[in-house]
């Protein structure tokens, strides 16, 4: 029997993303408009997901299907938030968009 979770955002408007610049260290945040966000390289953003109590060091592996695998890296999930570093710029984030499974 497989018990695989899958994550998917979980972006609604008014939902607080938070980011990190990767070059300088500068953390910020910044409010979503509508169901999706549009991330750009340079950052890793921390994303709502749909189950709080995944943490990824419980788990075994986590997986990105499909092309997804080619657009984010994932770096950790943890208390309801996915961190990801997009590969590719201007990359749209969209609400209940599947993100991945974790094993």
């Amino acid at each position: 029997m497989e018990n695989n979770i899958v994550i998917k955002s979980k972006i609604k408007p008014g939902s607080k993303i938070y980011f990190k610049t990767l070059t300088s260290g500068e953390k910020g945040s910044l409010v979503s408009i509508d169901n999706y966000i549009i991330v750009t390289r340079g950052k890793i953003y921390y994303i709502p997901i749909n189950n709080i109590m995944i943490n990824l060091d419980d788990f075994y592996i986590f997986k990105t299907k499909g092309e997804i695998n080619e657009l984010i890296d994932v770096r950790n999930i943890r208390s309801g938030y996915i961190s990801i570093i997009p590969i590719v710029p201007n990359f749209v984030v969209k609400h209940d968009q599947e993100l991945g499974i974790v094993i």
